[in-house]
């Protein structure tokens, strides 16, 4: 499923949050990073604010200021045992519903009932749903909060860190 749509979100509605967190605010990872529906590696927390359609909750810092540049929510629908292991027809369909609902009310708080497809924009940040991914395992799709400048800052401080211990130690005499 493709979305196309893209909407702006009017100035007294900011993209700030979500689940008790705030993009931007520091945030000191107490547990070993985890990945989940290719969002890379976050960390899990426990949302002061939980949603009864989420059950795992992640959190993505810079790695040398630990500043919050993304928040997902991820909803999981298990396998049926009297299913065949392929036939994911089931689970696909209630994480389409979740997603819709959670759709609805984001565009509600965001955008005043407009139209939420695709991604809800406020300048550098978003709020995105994945595609439904399923396994043997069952289905899941999460929403993601993104601050896309915090984002990038996130990668260039990973680099910066690769370059730094690259170079511990390495002999420029001669160079």
């Amino acid at each position: 499923m493709a979305f196309s749509f893209v909407a702006s979100v009017n100035a007294a509605d900011k993209i700030e949050g979500a689940f008790g967190l705030r993009l931007g605010d520091r945030f000191e990872p107490t547990t070993h990073a985890k990945s989940i529906l290719h969002l890379g590696e976050g960390f899990e927390f426990s949302p002061k604010k939980p949603n009864s359609a989420f059950s795992d909750y992640l959190v993505f810092v810079t790695p040398q200021s630990h500043l919050i540049y993304q928040i997902a929510a991820v909803h999981h629908e298990k396998h049926e045992d009297s299913k065949p292991p392929a036939d994911h027809t089931s689970q696909s369909q209630k994480c389409h519903d979740v997603v819709e609902k959670v759709k609805a009310i984001v565009r509600q708080k965001y955008q005043n009932g407009g139209d939420g497809n695709s991604r809800i924009l406020d300048g550098n940040r978003e709020i995105r749903f994945t595609e439904t991914e399923c396994d043997a395992n069952g289905c899941e799709v999460a929403v993601v909060y993104l601050d896309e400048a915090l984002a990038r800052q996130a990668g260039q401080e990973e680099f910066s860190g690769k370059q730094k211990k690259l170079l511990e130690g390495a002999d420029p005499t001669g160079l």
